[in-house]
């Protein structure tokens, strides 16, 4: 906007605003700004009483009070101090200042290419209107207010398209009816069954115009999607030796591949039995459920423990499923391609390859590959804390066989150290020693 050099106070405030656009401050003109809205200082006058005198004067019978030109050309009667800025919509009507009723309307102080505010569009339209009522020329109340004759034209019609009558085409009030009686006697239904439900009664309403009905009287929330059966564990152990789990992984010894397979206990994570082979067939399975049973001493336990294993073909043999019958261990075989049925046995031999064979990218001999796997394994059954297990080792739980009382013991021993830290605080004082740094 062009400053004017007859008020030398108003271009200081002028300036002092087009300062404040250009920091970036965002208590910009209206309090609904829209997207790429700058703004100054310049406060929102939107919502200001705005008196038709005050702004273009006196007017009587829609002639123009003041000086006029002899030929009763409305721009004529401009001030004779005051030109018309070309562009920037500083035109003055007879009687008025023109900064104080842009003003008044909250237009100074704007940057250029800066948009209206939704509040001052509709403030504008309605003062011209108003305006033009009065028999005002529109083509000099849209320059004094430096807006554009298609720009006001623009938003006129969009504020007549906004307060349209309801479509032709809108839902009845008997389907917005049996809309929402479907919702709240079934709740369980979606926006899309109750459309195609409500064909039965020859209704035929669309899936969109079902959604706002239901959004507009408060119908619609957000779903919650059912969790996955496979995430969720089928077996939780509550004893040692209630559960085991078997699996096989590879690893390489003097460039040729071999395989570790273990049996873990699912309650304590305990390494029950393993062993190093070249292969794995039904017999190596066989061979390691022997070892398990004969190390925890459970030959002759009435109930054995259930074998969960994946379904590979080792551990699917005819020669493995008689075995355990005659063992009394029993079989739980997981589903084809689902890992997580064997969830825990899987993470162990993550850690065991993270911590021990990734490590040695190629082990000498077997007799090597023994010796460091079998003092891996002592070290995670007896000394490594477990997470899963409360920080205790799964040797202190597999002899325990009770994680409640460990869980107690944990929390007693928690409080008890706390209560230490506080009388210790409490005898200092409550101060904390100054850092030495020398």
């Amino acid at each position: 906007m062009d400053e004017r050099s007859t008020d030398t106070g108003r271009a200081k405030a002028e300036e002092e605003i087009h300062r404040s656009a250009e920091a970036g401050d965002l208590a910009g003109m209206g309090s609904h700004r829209e997207r790429g809205c700058g703004g100054g200082e310049a406060r929102d006058s939107s919502h200001d009483p705005v008196s038709v005198e005050k702004v273009f004067g006196n007017w009587s019978s829609g002639v123009p009070q003041g000086n006029s030109a002899p030929d009763g050309s409305p721009d004529a009667g401009i001030g004779a101090g005051e030109s018309e800025a070309e562009g920037h919509g500083d035109a003055v009507i007879p009687g008025t200042d023109g900064l104080e009723k842009k003003d008044e309307l909250g237009l100074n102080g704007r940057v250029s290419r800066q948009r209206y505010s939704r509040e001052q569009r509709e403030r504008i339209v309605r003062e011209v209107e108003k305006l033009r009522a009065e028999a005002m020329p529109i083509s000099v109340i849209l320059k004094s207010l430096g807006v554009a004759r298609s720009t006001f034209y623009h938003w006129k019609s969009q504020r007549e398209a906004s307060r349209r009558k309801t479509p032709p085409n809108s839902l009845r009030p008997c389907e917005e009816e049996k809309i929402v009686a479907l919702k709240m006697r079934e709740p369980h239904l979606s926006h899309r069954q109750i459309s195609g439900l409500l064909r039965d009664d020859d209704v035929w309403v669309s899936p969109s115009s079902c959604y706002r009905t239901l959004k507009s009287v408060g119908l619609v929330w957000e779903w919650s999607l059912r969790e996955a059966p496979w995430k969720t564990a089928r077996y939780e152990p509550f004893r040692p030796n209630q559960i085991w789990a078997e699996d096989w992984t590879g690893l390489v010894i003097a460039g040729l591949r071999h395989y570790v397979i273990t049996i873990l206990d699912l309650f304590s994570r305990y390494v029950v039995a393993w062993g190093i082979v070249k292969t794995v067939t039904q017999r190596e399975v066989k061979n390691l459920v022997a070892l398990a049973v004969m190390s925890q001493g459970i030959e002759d336990q009435a109930q054995k423990p259930i074998l969960r294993t994946d379904p590979g073909s080792p551990n699917m043999a005819a020669d493995v499923r008689v075995f355990l019958k005659e063992t009394g261990v029993g079989f739980s075989p997981g589903r084809t391609a689902r890992p997580t049925d064997n969830a825990r046995q899987e993470r162990f031999y993550r850690t065991l390859k993270q911590e021990e064979i990734y490590c040695n990218r190629d082990y000498l001999s077997l007799e090597s590959a023994r010796s460091a796997i079998a003092r891996y394994i002592d070290y995670y059954n007896e000394t490594r804390p477990h997470q899963a297990l409360f920080g205790y080792t799964p040797a202190v739980v597999h002899r325990s066989g009770n994680k409640t009382r460990l869980v107690e013991e944990y929390k007693g021993k928690v409080r008890q150290a706390q209560e230490q830290r506080l009388q210790t605080n409490l005898s200092r004082g409550n101060q904390q020693p100054t850092p030495s740094f020398s």
